[in-house]
């Protein structure tokens, strides 16, 4: 797993605006959504230190936006964006993929 700045974030999301992305969503505890493909329209980070992940698509349209982002990772070219608790554990994560998720 690589860690990436949010300016490598913001850039890797850049390059998939306009296409099919898969999204990967996991609020502990036990909520979560797999694979869901959707057409990337617009993709925003903002903050600094805790950052706020904004993703818009198309066909069908919605959004989803994560907050309080503290890491940006990629995993064989997923890019992974997680948040923690008040006890080091994740609390949410989101995975961008330009191709289906494994199950």
């Amino acid at each position: 797993m690589q860690v990436k700045s949010v300016d490598e974030a913001r850039a890797w999301l850049a390059q998939y605006v306009g296409q099919t992305v898969y999204l990967h969503m996991e609020v502990n505890p036990q909520g979560y959504i797999r694979n869901v493909p959707v057409q990337l329209k617009l993709a925003h980070i903002h903050g600094d230190g805790a950052y706020r992940v904004y993703l818009e698509w198309e066909q069908p349209n919605g959004i989803v936006q994560l907050n309080d982002v503290t890491d940006f990772y990629e995993e064989n070219g997923v890019l992974i964006f997680t948040a923690y608790d008040s006890q080091s554990r994740i609390a949410h994560s989101l995975e961008v993929s330009p191709k289906a998720l494994s199950m």
